[in-house]
């Protein structure tokens, strides 16, 4: 990688930081006293999550990332949201066929279908 393009890098991370720290300014709190928000991207990569960390830096908080190709999963949680992403990422992709995995604050995983990413999103309350 050259010096031109870890320095692209550094910023797209930079600026994905900021745009978690909006999005969750901007996220509407439930009933429940959490903040939830979903994107949709090309594809799972570091800014998608320095995007994810950041939102869920802050208090009461559930990201839910899904990619379109490979169709893929992440999804970051608060550690006060009252959600474990490796819970519910193993139980949805359990059923559906998919594989994952990972802590109860950050979980990625690949979707067998689009459609797959969308019970995810039904189990999460988006």
């Amino acid at each position: 990688m050259t010096a031109a393009e870890k320095d692209r890098q550094k910023l797209s991370v930079e600026l994905a930081r900021r745009e978690g720290g909006e999005l969750y300014a901007a996220a509407a709190v439930a009933g429940d006293g959490v903040r939830r928000a979903m994107l949709r991207v090309p594809a799972i990569d570091e800014a998608a999550r320095a995007k994810a960390q950041a939102f869920t830096a802050q208090s009461k908080a559930v990201l839910l990332v899904l990619a379109e190709e490979p169709p893929g999963v992440l999804i970051a949680c608060s550690a006060d949201a009252g959600v474990s992403a490796g819970a519910i990422l193993k139980q949805v992709l359990a059923a559906a066929g998919g594989r994952g995995g990972g802590a109860a604050t950050l979980a990625q995983g690949s979707l067998p279908s689009a459609q797959t990413g969308d019970a995810l999103a039904a189990a999460l309350g988006f």
